[in-house]
């Protein structure tokens, strides 16, 4: 794999000549493609860095402007709320990156302490029934409300939010998306449950690559994407 190239490095002591040759070339292809991965991550890393100041200073300039200018007309308004939205969308997707990129690195560092997945779901429901109204539904095993699970609760709600957008996004106007949660033996599960069209077998492999998308279903959604929320959820469940 990527990660894993120069450990198919091929020791050349004793061969002979001609296949010495044939190992160095091979060697040297390998630390090319090292070196050129290791590029690219850095690359996303410091351009993800660069970004966050910038972005940080626009939003709040608008912010600053939506809040005190009474004198704006509705249609300027309306302009600013759009830059913001589109602001506040690029910030996330610089967010995004730079967690795929510390999860490259091995820096992504997250809690492992006790909390309770019931609250973190109900609080992704409630957060998603102010944009999405009646959209989602929730289903709760009243019994094991209080149970227990060890990790990180942010990033539970990170992984619960994203499959649950992902699943409205993709599924028809009117169907609801439902978070359902219950227990087997000492495991809590939960899953999102969508009305969309599914995937097709041969895709289903693909769907946690970053910026793959399903080519005959991007027409199902007016929201732009940036593909990469579903391998943020492959990246915090590992």
């Amino acid at each position: 794999s990527s990660e894993t190239l120069m450990d198919g490095h091929l020791d050349t002591n004793g061969v002979p000549l001609e296949i010495k040759e044939l190992i160095d070339s091979y060697n040297s292809a390998l630390a090319r493609l090292d070196q050129e991965y290791k590029d690219q991550q850095l690359f996303a890393s410091n351009v993800s860095h660069e970004f966050k100041t910038p972005l940080t200073v626009i939003n709040g300039f608008i912010d600053s402007v939506l809040l005190r200018e009474e004198n704006l007309s509705e249609k300027n308004r309306i302009k600013l709320q759009t830059a913001q939205r589109e602001t506040l969308r690029v910030n996330q997707l610089v967010n995004d990156l730079l967690d795929l990129s510390r999860y490259d690195h091995n820096l992504l560092r997250l809690e492992n302490k006790p909390f309770k997945p019931s609250q973190a779901i109900s609080e992704v429901w409630e957060t998603l029934k102010t944009t999405y109204h009646e959209r989602i539904r929730l289903e709760l095993d009243s019994p094991n409300k209080d149970k227990y699970a060890l990790g990180d609760k942010g990033r539970y709600f990170q992984i619960i939010q994203n499959l649950c957008e992902n699943a409205i996004k993709y599924s028809p106007q009117n169907d609801k998306v439902t978070i359902k949660t219950y227990v087997s033996g000492n495991q809590f599960i939960a899953e999102v449950n969508d009305q969309g069209p599914g995937i097709p077998d041969e895709l289903k492999d693909k769907i946690f690559e970053r910026f793959f998308r399903v080519d005959q279903y991007r027409s199902l959604t007016k929201k732009p994407s940036s593909g990469l929320g579903l391998s943020i959820v492959k990246s915090l469940a590992e």
